[in-house]
């Protein structure tokens, strides 16, 4: 109903009622939540207007996409970007946009990652992912499920698919103690009793 029988209007009317981020923001991004969340569900509205055979749709919104990864500040932390964090935007913007068939380079921006190729930052997901794996940094299961969707999408080397799968696997296997320090699991296992429903 609604927006998606008939998207005539802006992109800013339909950003509205969908809940992504105003045009303001796609294309002029600040350090706020607005930037991630926002990227984020578009990724999800590139991937469901596509399986429901809305082309039209599903290529406004790779557009946005696209501009909004043009102009995203990688610099912002989960501190301040609502837990959405730029490895796991680039992972979902990656794997909706490839999935799609939007292979479009991304376009010109003030952001990091404007001008490469989707292969090009497919490659920057797989450093982030390995430093993941590697201790370097935090383990985040977004980012580790995101990312093998991304990866899958882009027919990546199956072994390192296999290996993230099972780092995930282990980053949420807090009941058989296999959690690895500073993962998301061990923190939702001290924070909330055993059986209940938490967090990621």
């Amino acid at each position: 109903s609604g927006g998606f029988a008939n998207p005539s209007g802006t992109l800013a009317q339909y950003a509205a009622y969908i809940g992504a981020p105003t045009t303001g923001v796609l294309t002029s991004p600040n350090t706020s939540s607005a930037d991630n969340d926002g990227l984020y569900e578009l990724s999800y509205h590139v991937l469901a207007t596509n399986l429901v055979g809305l082309g039209t749709d599903s290529d406004t919104f790779a557009a946005a996409l696209n501009t909004g990864l043009a102009n995203f500040d990688t610099s912002l932390s989960n501190a301040d970007a609502g837990d959405v964090n730029p490895t796991t935007v680039l992972a979902i913007s990656l794997w909706a946009l490839q999935s799609t068939g939007h292979t479009a380079a991304i376009g010109s921006g003030s952001g990091a990652w404007q001008g490469q190729s989707l292969a090009t930052l497919e490659g920057t997901l797989e450093t982030a992912l390995q430093a993941e794996q590697s201790g370097g940094t935090a383990i985040y299961t977004e980012d580790l499920a995101y990312g093998i969707l991304a990866l899958e999408a882009f027919n990546a080397d199956p072994n390192l698919i296999e290996s993230l799968q099972n780092t995930l696997a282990a980053a949420v296997n807090y009941a058989n103690g296999g959690a690895p320090l500073g993962s998301v699991s061990i923190a939702t296992g001290t924070d909330y009793p055993a059986g209940t429903v938490a967090a990621n």
